[in-house]
């Protein structure tokens, strides 16, 4: 699911202060999943940029490492669609 990064995510102080503890709850676990996401979103090069070089530095043959790299650009670029 994509998130519109343009849209408010935090609650207000007055929504935040009117939710029960167990709306809170749920919104944690909501913020848990969503706040990564978003913040992958604003900036996805960079974050892409850290995943490739995390593969270049693993211990494997340099065909594996160019197979999995190809299949991260393409899985990217579908993304990206």
């Amino acid at each position: 699911m994509k998130t519109n990064i343009n849209e408010p995510f935090l609650p207000t102080v007055e929504e935040l202060e009117s939710m029960s503890l167990l709306e809170f709850e749920g919104w944690i676990e909501q913020a848990e999943v969503e706040l990564p996401l978003r913040e992958i979103q604003r900036d996805p090069l960079t974050h892409f940029k850290k995943r490739i070089s995390q593969v270049i530095q693993k211990d494997e043959s340099e065909v594996n490492k160019e197979q999995e790299v190809s299949r991260l650009i393409r899985t990217f670029r579908n993304q990206l669609l």
